[in-house]
């Protein structure tokens, strides 16, 4: 993407996010140079904020037959968000008849800080709930129509047609995971909205958007989304300097006190039009050169990069010979379908499977771990820049 696009971008978002910003116009000059909105609106839809940025067209002199892309998705948004309320309310409100608690995370909090609901679009909603009470909200969701699609340690994926998913999460992370200590005594700390609905403190909401962003970012990598989320969670709530201490020790329990004081730079560069330097450029350019969850490849890279020895042999035994957790829903199965004694058929299964369907991909992914070390250094020199070389989630 080339330097003029990243700019437009990043001043499409100001104009939604900052109160009153007034959009530098000469960088959509068409007298000047050609806009390729195509490339600008096929980015935004990846990143999955096409319908966000619909506003900021408003502000800027744009054809009319881009506006008209740009506000379908808006309307979109719209009507993804109205159903996506409707249901998960209904069933929040289900929880409370049973008298279970439930904390709802990340966007559905999220939302309230942009400046209208539907502008924060979420592929899921995520509710965390207690350990004991669990078994009894997955019996409510099921019964309420939702089919679960996916079960890992820490949360079971619910799926309802036409748009909804809903996370139902045991725990925050895994048991493994660098931030998991911190984040197992979440309930300890959670504060009660109404009923049994509870939430975050200011605190513990932006420490989580930071662990679960590093989440992503040393996997396949983080959508511009997730800087947004970071920008508006710290502007909205001025924390205490005793606030700011309990936050920085935590930070540091978890390892990523450095990895937030950067992106918190980097969030702000964004929307302050400060210039960035060599490392937040590349960074802004790894983010918004992928999908809303990085892009398939990275995930493969990061792992080698995180690895010792770089062993490219045990990359290619975990990918032949994948976990059941991981194996189920690529071949489309329940959670729980596949016994032990039965793992050596559905392993052969996936080989098959690859041969006949993923070919491409396999081979696209084997070159991208077989790269020379020139094409590598970029993603080894961001997760030490950012500090998330030691920080592991599975």
């Amino acid at each position: 993407m080339a330097e003029r696009e990243y700019q437009q971008i990043l001043e499409l978002i100001r104009t939604v996010v900052l109160p009153d910003y007034q959009p530098d116009q000469s960088l959509f000059d068409e007298q000047k140079q050609p806009v390729d909105w195509k490339q600008l609106y096929e980015i935004a839809y990846a990143q999955d904020i096409a319908g966000y940025l619909y506003p900021g067209t408003m502000n800027l002199t744009v054809p009319e037959e881009v506006r008209k892309i740009f506000r379908t998705a808006y309307n979109r948004s719209l009507r993804k968000e109205a159903i996506v309320h409707l249901e998960v309310s209904s069933f929040m409100e289900q929880l409370e008849q049973q008298g279970i608690d439930y904390l709802p995370l990340k966007g559905w909090q999220m939302k309230r800080l942009y400046p209208s609901p539907e502008l924060r679009t979420m592929t899921d909603v995520d509710i965390l709930l207690r350990p004991e009470q669990f078994e009894a909200a997955c019996r409510l969701i099921e019964a309420d129509g939702f089919e679960l699609f996916a079960e890992v340690e820490y949360h079971n994926c619910y799926r309802k047609k036409p748009v909804t998913e809903v996370e139902l999460h045991r725990k925050l992370f895994s048991s493994n995971a660098t931030p998991n200590p911190y984040f197992a005594s979440v309930w300890d700390r959670a504060v009660l909205s109404k009923g049994h609905e509870y939430a975050m403190s200011p605190a513990d909401q932006y420490l989580y958007m930071i662990a679960h962003m590093a989440k992503h970012l040393v996997g396949n990598g983080a959508g511009i989304r997730n800087i947004i989320d970071v920008c508006l969670c710290r502007r909205s709530h001025l924390f205490t300097e005793k606030e700011e201490a309990a936050i920085d020790r935590a930070l540091m329990e978890m390892g990523l006190k450095t990895f937030a004081e950067k992106i918190n730079i980097f969030a702000e560069l964004c929307f302050s039009d400060g210039p960035m330097d060599v490392d937040q450029t590349y960074l802004f350019r790894y983010i918004i050169s992928g999908g809303l969850y990085g892009k398939t490849g990275n995930r493969d890279v990061m792992i080698l990069m995180k690895q010792e020895s770089g062993n490219k042999a045990r990359w290619f035994l975990k990918e032949l010979f994948p976990t059941r957790e991981e194996l189920e829903p690529k071949l489309g199965l329940q959670p729980k379908t596949i016994r032990k004694p039965l793992y050596p058929f559905y392993w052969v299964k996936w080989v098959i499977h690859g041969i006949l369907f993923r070919r491409d991909n396999i081979k696209k992914r084997f070159v991208t771990v077989s790269t020379s070390k020139k094409e590598t250094e970029p993603v080894k020199k961001m997760l030490e820049y950012l500090d998330l070389k030691d920080i592991y989630y599975s």
